[in-house]
């Protein structure tokens, strides 16, 4: 059984990656004339499996020197990307950093900070921790200096409705009316940016509307997404969160902690140095200057950059 595993191997290795990739001779976008502009948009921080000069790390840098136009990083260059990806030296393409990619927060509505909620979020994702996370953000409320704030606990789609319905009767019975349960209802950003606090998971999108919003914020990363924990440690070291800001991050989901971390955002002042939060437009300019002579030379009327770069930006 042993040998006609490992002789199967290599067949399972090769349905995961399709011939057509495979084939090292022409391919159908070297052969479209004119030649299709590629990029590649990539976070600020990448994380790979293996070894630095794992095969899979030197795959990607042949494809992107293969194939592709200019790597665009969704960064400002305070973290760089070679920090978590050293095989990026290797691409010979150029390497941008445009800017995070952060969408524009709505207004604030609610000017009486008595009214204001404290919003608690796990993201759109789901983990074997989520139901403990909002677990320890319930047992928080109870000695947090804001429990006379109304609580609101926005639980993702892939959470199970037994686990969903679970959740609100502990809550119920713990709070009564002072801390609701409800699903995601797309408004996140509405209810941060009218919030009193929040406590939300570290995600790459939710990081930046916190920093932007100015709202003391608690941001908890998964303890198994190195991602989100090494941006958070990066960030802490820019100044940009952490001590004596308004954006604290949290290394446990214990309740305790999250008091601890919440009475300190709240205590915090807006942070002096800014992320460079206007990657998206920046992105769309350059991809604009990039594909503008290809198209230019197949239509008889100028290209309308402008309009690609605001419909872009505004996705």
């Amino acid at each position: 059984r042993r040998c006609v595993y490992r002789r199967r191997q290599p067949r399972r290795a090769e349905r995961r990656w399709p011939s057509w990739r495979r084939s090292s001779g022409s391919s159908t976008h070297d052969q479209v004339s004119p030649r299709p502009r590629l990029f590649c948009l990539v976070r600020d921080v990448v994380y790979m499996r293996g070894a630095a000069q794992s095969p899979q790390r030197t795959m990607a840098c042949d494809v992107l020197n293969q194939f592709f136009d200019a790597v665009i990083v969704r960064g400002d260059g305070q973290i760089e990307i070679s920090e978590s990806y050293p095989a990026i030296s290797h691409v010979r393409r150029p390497v941008r950093y445009a800017g995070y990619f952060a969408g524009a927060l709505p207004p604030r509505s609610s000017h009486d900070f008595s009214e204001r909620e404290v919003v608690v979020a796990a993201g759109s994702g789901f983990s074997p921790s989520t139901r403990e996370w909002y677990t320890s953000a319930l047992n928080a409320w109870k000695h947090s200096s804001l429990r006379h704030h109304r609580w609101r606990f926005l639980v993702p789609a892939p959470f199970s409705t037994q686990d969903f319905e679970a959740l609100r009767n502990l809550a119920h019975r713990v709070a009564g009316d002072s801390i609701v349960v409800q699903r995601n209802d797309g408004a996140f950003t509405s209810r941060l940016v009218n919030a009193a606090a929040a406590i939300l998971q570290a995600g790459y999108n939710t990081t930046l509307e916190a920093v932007a919003s100015g709202v003391p914020t608690v941001l908890l990363p998964m303890s198994t997404a190195y991602e989100q924990t090494y941006r958070l440690a990066r960030l802490s070291q820019l100044g940009i969160i952490g001590h004596g800001t308004k954006v604290v991050p949290c290394a446990s989901s214990e309740a305790a902690e999250l008091v601890r971390c919440l009475d300190a955002a709240t205590q915090g002042h807006t942070a002096s140095s800014a992320l460079d939060l206007d990657g998206a437009r920046r992105a769309a300019s350059w991809i604009a200057d990039y594909v503008r002579p290809v198209i230019s030379a197949q239509c008889s009327k100028p290209f309308p950059s402008e309009n690609i770069r605001d419909s872009f930006a505004a996705k």
